[in-house]
């Protein structure tokens, strides 16, 4: 810990033995404290800092009621952090479970709490369900919050705890000042997950933790539009939260991945999993004392930790709890074409027989919104799209597939119905007898009603037909092909721009046909072990790319690779 601002600290670590842990686990109970002697000064964040002001009005006299620290560092850190002690305190001895610890757990006294429905109480359990996999649940003792229903995800515990003597990981137990755990890997002493730092808050509608990593070299989390692979740590903050959006700057997207791979320093890597399907922020907090901060809205605190210890290890620890890759059919690996903004039938028939005649291979042809009625599911235009049934079975005459794309809302606009469908809309109508539309609590009861691979040569604006020829030439090669663009912007398919487009995504192409099998034994093994279809360099040789990043300190990659 650097000591910027701050008089020598004393740090008393003390390890004392549990009685009767007939389980076989390794705990310690780590007593430590800080002694501060004089008030911090402007600078740089002395180490991992929990911020006590996350919404709201940042102002020392804000921080001061809630008990908080007010320090303005020169590095982008919270100007409002926690005080030693700020959290839960243990509130009882550490029980023994049939998978590993529980702990009760009490509001400590120190700071104010952020709101005014802050738990009092909490319940820790740590379950140890494999040699490489540990499950650290906080949860409220008092009522039942909302957790993923195990129909959706359902990460099943064992029968037994995982043997002593193969475990990858010990866990250590903190209390002084506040209560916090490390997940210690045996190989090399790391922490791989440490929550011993200040600032955990649990409230009814808001919960905040953070973990100390094992380093900055941090993968994972999403779906957003990342620029690069590995996260820029200067406090990044990411948001979590499932929506229909393109993918423009660091916006959320359509899928919540609450999930993280960490690659420590020596090579080996660890996995975290969040099991929460609330809105979130994620918070990075850069080096010298990189962490990760949760800001979520609701749920529990429900952690998964990975050891590993390969990159692809993780990847196939992860799929194992949370489910493996579907196994796609043969014919899905094929050549797609789509786009929002077929005018009517005529339009998509022309699309689909200009790309045979130029002997362009596909497999799939995609109908967007603009087949239904009205822009209701389970529809389709009668007049724009008249003929639809008997092109769909042309096609599957000529081997190919139509697949159809839906939204995930039923239109409930009545009036709409009388005009389009003689008021006769089963989806609506079936739904509301079958009570299956969601309702909004706050509301009476109401329904809910609300508006809610990458695209070979772009969704948006008009592609080029350089820039579409090398899209094709990279996109032949992605696990799903296909090519798609939005309503408004001028055709991109293969035929749609002549020679040499159409010449040139012939041949890529067919060289993608040619790469089928193999690429089709890759979903394979992703659908029975979990290993990846397009992997990293990383996760081929991790220890050599952690050697990379330490020599270049800065340096391009690029550059330092032709130097």
């Amino acid at each position: 810990m650097a000591e910027t601002g701050m008089k020598k600290s004393t740090i008393i670590m003390c390890s004392v033995a549990i009685g009767s842990l007939s389980l076989g686990a390794i705990v310690g109970l780590v007593l430590h404290y800080t002694v501060r002697d004089e008030p911090l000064e402007p600078g740089p964040r002395y180490d991992v800092v929990g911020n006590c002001i996350p919404q709201g009005d940042i102002s020392k006299a804000n921080c001061d009621n809630r008990g908080c620290t007010w320090r303005e560092p020169t590095d982008g850190a919270p100007w409002c952090t926690f005080p030693p002690g700020y959290g839960y305190i243990m509130d009882g001895p550490i029980e023994e479970t049939s998978l590993g610890y529980r702990v009760k757990l009490a509001k400590s006294p120190t700071g104010a709490p952020l709101y005014s429905d802050d738990l009092m109480k909490l319940t820790f359990e740590a379950e140890f369900h494999s040699d490489y996999r540990i499950r650290l649940k906080f949860s409220d003792p008092e009522r039942s919050r909302y957790q993923i229903p195990t129909e959706a995800i359902n990460i099943e515990s064992p029968d037994r705890i995982a043997d002593n003597e193969t475990r990858l990981y010990d866990v250590i137990f903190q209390n002084e000042q506040q209560f916090g755990l490390m997940v210690i890997r045996r190989s090399s002493g790391e922490a791989v997950f440490n929550i011993t730092v200040n600032g955990l808050v649990f409230s009814d509608k808001y919960i905040q933790i953070t973990n100390r990593l094992a380093s900055s070299h941090l993968y994972g989390l999403g779906e957003h539009n990342h620029q690069q692979y590995k996260h820029s740590m200067n406090w990044k903050n990411w948001t979590i939260f499932t929506r229909d959006e393109a993918p423009v700057d660091h916006w959320n997207l359509y899928g919540a991945q609450p999930f993280y791979m960490n690659l420590e320093e020596d090579g080996n890597s660890n996995g975290v999993l969040l099991l929460n399907s609330n809105a979130m922020d994620i918070v990075l907090q850069p080096d010298p004392h990189p962490a990760i901060t949760y800001h979520v809205i609701g749920g529990i605190l429900d952690f998964y930790v990975f050891l590993g210890p390969t990159p692809e290890n993780i990847v196939q620890q992860y799929t194992e709890a949370v489910g493996r890759p579907f196994m796609p059919p043969y014919w899905a690996l094929g050549f797609q074409l789509s786009r929002w903004g077929y005018a009517n039938l005529t339009q998509m028939e022309t699309v689909v027989n200009r790309n045979r005649d130029a002997g362009i291979p596909q497999d799939v042809q995609y109908g967007d919104i603009d087949y239904m009625q009205s822009k209701l599911d389970f529809t389709y235009d009668k007049q724009k799209f008249a003929g639809l049934p008997k092109f769909v079975d042309e096609l599957h005459d000529n081997g190919q597939r139509f697949i159809i794309i839906l939204d995930h809302c039923i239109g409930s606009n009545e009036t709409l119905f009388n005009l389009t469908l003689n008021g006769d809309y089963p989806p609506y109508y079936d739904g509301i007898k079958e009570d299956v539309f969601i309702r909004d609590p706050r509301n009476g009861g109401d329904y809910l009603k609300g508006q809610t691979g990458a695209d070979i040569c772009g969704f948006w604006f008009a592609a080029s037909e350089e820039m579409c020829i090398r899209w094709m030439q990279l996109g032949a090669f992605y696990p799903f092909s296909r090519n798609h663009n939005g309503e408004g912007w001028p055709d991109q398919d293969p035929a749609a721009f002549g020679q040499p487009m159409t010449r040139i995504s012939r041949d890529i192409l067919m060289t993608r046909y040619r790469l089928l099998p193999y690429l089709y034994t890759l979903l394979h093994e992703a659908h029975t072990d979990g290993s990846t279809v397009v992997r990293p360099l990383m996760n081929e040789v991790p220890q050599w790319l952690n050697a990379i990043f330490r020599k270049l300190d800065g340096t391009n990659f690029m550059e330092y690779v032709f130097e």
